[in-house]
């Protein structure tokens, strides 16, 4: 199956954390929509992602990945970690867009089920993203 223990707990804590920051961005989603109702789901959209990629970014750099980049290099790896999630948040943005304000199914199971769906679109990419770019391509350049 996967080849060995790091992988797996990796993956593991991914799922785990990955869980908490889709709990984050579900619930500041949520808070948001309510806050700004005229607004469709880009604003709550939007700001559900500063929070949950803020969250993340803390996370996966201290325990999914175990990334030890400290100083200025920290930077270099918070640019390119949020540069990944932008990626991802343009994806989510469309795929909401899509499933939600142009068929105008808006509220209620619906739309809930749709941000799952996202979600779990976003989710995997998140993790390919963070492994071979973000922590591996940091923590590589660092030990050279």
């Amino acid at each position: 199956m996967l080849k060995n223990k790091k992988t797996r707990r990796e993956i593991a804590l991914y799922i785990f954390f990955g869980a908490l920051t889709t709990a984050v961005s579900f619930g500041t989603y949520y808070l948001f929509r309510q806050v700004f109702p005229g607004y469709g789901t880009s604003v709550p959209v939007a700001l559900s992602w500063v929070c949950a990629v803020t969250f993340a970014f803390f996370t996966n750099k201290r325990w999914v990945f175990g990334s030890k980049v400290r100083g200025v290099r920290i930077i270099k790896e918070a640019a390119l970690f949020y540069a990944a999630r932008i990626f991802t948040l343009l994806i989510d943005l469309l795929l909401m867009f899509l499933l939600v304000d142009l068929t105008g199914l808006t509220g209620g199971w619906y739309e809930l089920g749709a941000r799952i769906a996202v979600s779990a679109v976003v989710l995997t990419l998140n993790y390919i993203l963070s492994k071979v770019i973000v922590f591996k391509k940091v923590i590589d350049n660092g030990n050279k």
